[in-house]
């Protein structure tokens, strides 16, 4: 482990606009400083980001739709971004 001395600070909010769409908005931001016996030369950054919305249509209430971004800024673990998309189909398994 090359990195066990960190600060982070997490701030998310989420919301229901209405019956069929959720949405969600992640935010981190690290601060970090190296091993206690081997520390950074100067403090490293880290900023991470997630957006994601989520369609559940009432025409098709056993399905769902989800969309992801997400992005990584920083030195510690370098920059990338990811994209995501999702179709989910609920089963029942009530027995009557």
């Amino acid at each position: 482990i090359h990195n066990e001395r960190g600060q982070a600070w997490h701030v998310g909010i989420s919301g229901d606009p209405s019956r069929e769409l959720h949405y969600r908005v992640l935010l981190t931001h690290t601060e970090n400083w190296g091993r206690y016996s081997v520390p950074f030369e100067d403090v490293l950054q880290q900023n991470s980001f997630l957006v994601e919305a989520c369609y559940k249509p009432r025409w098709a209430n056993s399905f769902s739709f989800t969309t992801a971004w997400a992005w990584d800024r920083g030195k510690v673990i370098g920059n990338s971004h990811g994209a995501q998309f999702t179709i989910r189909k609920y089963l029942s398994l009530n027995k009557k």
